[in-house]
């Protein structure tokens, strides 16, 4: 029975010791428990039955060193592995040799003398040999500046390759080919641009959105990538963020036409309630100074503003015609949706005032009776008939906003009607154009952009006439926040 007991006993110690193993978390999502132990090409992991498993540094997510006195380390000799893991992790996107053999020094000195200390010191001297060689950080690489150079001219090439393939349209290729790219230079910004254009048309619109940003982290006023994320932003229903980001754009490039185009469809988009945020109206005020000076441009080459697009004047003529054809409809639509809009203002006034005589009614119930208690009495039969005219003015207001939805929507089918719809519905992203491929001074191709403050491109024989920042309803004249 002794002897039973005391095998009990070394079990449960056994036991309890493993209980309290390290745990190494895998990039696979596995796992493995053990003794964990730093070798040369990673971890050595020994399980409870002795099994050794060597891992490679690469496959290990992190590592949970739970051991106790039972585990056969000193505790100070834990806490001193865990800050060497720590340190090592922190270093990984550290691009600064001195930084990072600084780190080492200071830990170095304050294990001396210990096992970790010494690993620390193995581990200083490559990062030394390293500083002391000039390598420099190229993805996850340290190589010298001539590797460096041959990596990026493969990369520049990768970059050249990709565009031609997006412009083929072999967007599944072009992706591998930037990803494979990535893995030498991820933080190029000619690449994390490729790849949102890439993404975007792929309508994976959250990947596009990140690779944007990473281009403005890099290059702050870059008008590509700036219109591009306003695009982005207006497909994921944030149209006044939208128009702040155009209205950087339009500060990092003047006079773009591509850019100017996107505004006026954007602004034509919203809501007059929207078009009224003070973010809206500085994107507005910027475009109307800029596009003012387009038109003046784009007229001696006998183009002019037709909303988001431009016609020549043969079209420009036509179109007017058309659409003195159709204004009649437009201008009756306008009324009813001016009167619909009167009728709302209407019946908020007398909503307002049915509960302000509510409110009264309710304060005159109340009063104090013979021995000086409050006591209340009963609403009398107005009150119910005010408060059943409100839910009835209600019904109406939600009718008649209706009614104004459907108006705007009649509205623009009949405008659908021009030989050239003022506007298309659509803000368009540029596209490979705007690779910032060697500096932040992008050469757009084509007459969408230029290097220089893009060539304004302006106002025909009638003048700034046929801009027409738009209205979301039939007509001018709307004096209103409009309806949503």
């Amino acid at each position: 029975m002794r002897k039973l007991t005391l095998i009990v006993a070394v079990v449960l110690v056994a036991v309890g010791s493993f209980a309290r193993a390290d745990i190494v978390h895998l990039n696979d999502g596995t796992t493995l428990e053990g003794k964990v132990k730093k070798s040369a090409q990673g971890w050595i992991v020994t399980d409870a039955e002795g099994k050794v498993t060597a891992v490679p540094a690469g496959t290990v997510k992190s590592i949970e060193l739970k051991r106790g006195a039972g585990g056969g380390d000193a505790p100070g000799q834990e806490v001193a592995e865990r800050r060497l893991y720590s340190l090592r992790r922190s270093v990984e996107n550290v691009s600064d040799l001195r930084d990072i053999v600084a780190r080492y020094q200071r830990f170095v000195e304050q294990n001396q003398g210990t096992e970790v200390g010494k690993a620390a010191e193995e581990e200083l001297a490559v990062w030394t040999d390293r500083h002391n060689r000039g390598l420099v950080k190229v993805g996850q690489q340290w190589i010298t500046e001539e590797e460096k150079a041959q990596l990026l001219e493969q990369t520049f090439a990768v970059v050249s390759e990709a565009r031609q393939l997006i412009k083929d349209g072999r967007l599944k290729e072009a992706d591998a080919a930037l990803v494979k790219a990535m893995q030498v230079d991820p933080a190029n910004p000619s690449i994390q641009y490729l790849r949102g254009v890439v993404k975007y048309r792929q309508n994976e619109v959250p990947a596009a959105r990140k690779a944007f940003e990473l281009v403005i982290d890099q290059i702050t006023n870059h008008a590509p990538s700036l219109n591009n994320l306003a695009v982005i932003l207006a497909r994921q229903n944030h149209p006044a963020a939208s128009l702040g980001m155009y209205d950087r754009a339009m500060q990092a490039q003047e006079q773009n036409r591509h850019i100017l185009d996107n505004v006026a469809e954007a602004f034509y988009a919203l809501s007059p309630s929207e078009r009224k945020a003070p973010i809206v109206q500085r994107a507005v005020k910027r475009f109307l100074e800029q596009d003012e000076q387009l038109q003046q441009e784009m007229a001696k080459k006998g183009q002019y503003r037709w909303g988001s697009t431009w016609v020549n004047q043969q079209q420009l003529d036509e179109l007017k015609v058309a659409e003195e054809g159709i204004k009649g409809r437009l201008d009756q639509l306008a009324a009813e949706f001016d009167a619909a809009q009167a009728r709302i203002n209407t019946i908020r006034q007398d909503i307002a005032a049915n509960t302000n005589t509510m409110r009264q009614l309710e304060a005159r119930r109340h009063g104090y009776g013979a021995g000086g208690n409050l006591v209340s009495g009963t609403l009398p039969a107005r009150y119910y008939d005010l408060q059943a005219d409100n839910a009835r003015l209600e019904e109406e207001q939600k009718q008649q906003v209706q009614k104004m939805q459907q108006l705007r929507a009649a509205a623009k089918e009949v405008e659908k009607q021009l030989p050239t719809p003022r506007y298309s519905g659509v803000q368009k992203l540029i596209e490979t154009e705007g690779t910032p491929i060697e500096a932040p001074e992008v050469e757009f191709e084509g007459d969408a952009a230029t290097t220089q403050p893009a060539a304004a491109q302006g106002t025909g024989s009638g003048g700034s006439s046929n801009l027409q920042i738009p209205n979301s309803k039939p007509a001018s004249g709307e004096n209103e926040e409009g309806i949503e």
